[in-house]
């Protein structure tokens, strides 16, 4: 049985001898990644390691390796996309290889390239102590001088997303989408035809054409429309949208902390916000979405609310989302009565720590169930941005 530092040098020698490799659950079922526990490699199976086991890399266990090696035929978002996935399939974290580590690992697997930086002093380089000697004296002068660089460029670097946010991309990953947005800016700042007017002009023709058109009572199509702008709805208050949260102080979002959540993609507790001097509650509150995550053409600005007893009839049109509590009070003085009528007009969120009970009403309603990490805040942003991609998908329509 190799020792569990070698444990990615196994993985690779499976690869390049093609012998390939098991998944083991504890009873010695072949079970997918994420269920299994063991990994053997061989057709004879003598070798066997753990997946929790050390795999020689970096600190990281073997699973993250195997993960990375299953989907090795991926880019590194599409990969990372996977690794989100089996965490929240499984509620706990899949440990990920960094962006720049992603390419060197999957060449070393893949017998490509001979040696890897990062590999422990355990890992088997050669079978000869002199050359082990040798690699291993050129690997850290070769990691001294890059590490210095990076350093350098690092200390200049202003990053403009991170590994969640570009999770969240969504259409051409060419430049399609920019070329489409830059005709679209040009076309209107040239006009019908072709040459740009004057911006006193065009200022002074768009106030008198606002001044003779007859104020309407925005629709839902209005509101939910791409054409639905931040800028216009930055102007027009009646067509900003509106999400509904609980009212009930035990509720894990309100007033106190919707902001946090929905702007700043951080859950704070509510009675966190309390002690910190916090305590009163607003009777609304206006948030407004980074510019960068906002897809192009939907709002940006949202006016979140607790009650809708002071929406007007217009009002309805714009309410987008609502987060639940499996209380069926919280829906009373609604336009629509029934639970079902609410969720197909409005869409529904019922907001819940991992491991709480789900609510009896909740599993009987169309609502979309979002989880959050009692501990671990830097899950926050995940479902923070799964919210805001459930929005997105219902204004588009």
């Amino acid at each position: 049985m190799p020792a569990p530092a070698a444990a990615i040098t196994a993985l690779r020698e499976s690869h390049v001898s093609r012998s390939g490799y098991r998944l083991l659950s504890p009873s010695g079922d072949p079970q997918p990644l994420g269920v299994a526990s063991t990994i053997v490699f061989g057709p004879a199976e003598d070798r066997r390691i753990a997946l929790s086991d050390a795999s020689g890399f970096k600190g990281l266990p073997l699973e993250a390796l195997v993960l990375l090696y299953e989907n090795r035929q991926l880019n590194w978002a599409d990969y990372m996309k996977v690794c989100v996935a089996k965490s929240a399939e499984f509620n706990r974290e899949f440990p990920n290889i960094a962006h720049r580590d992603y390419q060197p690992v999957k060449d070393y697997l893949e017998g490509t390239t001979k040696g890897l930086e990062g590999l422990e002093s355990t890992v088997a380089s050669g079978g000869n102590p002199e050359c082990d000697e040798i690699f291993s004296l050129v690997a850290k002068v070769k990691a001294g001088t890059k590490r210095k660089a990076l350093d350098a460029i690092e200390a200049y670097e202003l990053p403009t997303m991170d590994r969640s946010s570009i999770l969240c991309v969504k259409g051409s990953k060419g430049l399609v989408s920019l070329r489409r947005s830059a005709l679209m800016a040009f076309r209107k700042v040239a006009g019908p035809d072709g040459k740009g007017a004057p911006e006193h002009t065009r200022s002074g023709s768009a106030s008198a054409s606002a001044s003779r058109a007859p104020s309407r009572v925005p629709t839902a199509s209005m509101s939910r429309t791409p054409s639905g702008s931040a800028s216009a709805a930055a102007k027009d208050p009646k067509r900003i949208p509106i999400i509904v949260v609980p009212s009930a102080p035990q509720a894990t979002i309100t007033l106190i902390n919707a902001k946090d959540f929905l702007v700043e993609n951080r859950w704070v507790p509510v009675e966190e916000k309390r002690k910190a001097g916090e305590s009163v509650k607003p009777q609304s509150v206006m948030i407004e979405r980074d510019a960068k995550n906002t897809p192009p053409g939907l709002p940006r600005q949202y006016l979140v609310v607790d009650s809708v007893s002071r929406l007007a009839a217009a009002d309805w049109s714009r309410v987008v989302a609502v987060f639940v509590t499996g209380q069926a009070w919280q829906l009373k003085g609604w336009k629509w009565k029934e639970p079902v009528e609410i969720f197909h007009h409005v869409k529904g969120f019922c907001l819940k720590l991992r491991g709480d009970p789900l609510p009896p009403a909740i599993a009987q309603w169309n609502v979309k169930i979002l989880e959050i990490h009692p501990n671990q805040r830097h899950l926050d942003m995940h479902t923070s941005y799964e919210f805001w991609r459930q929005i997105d998908s219902v204004l588009r329509k």
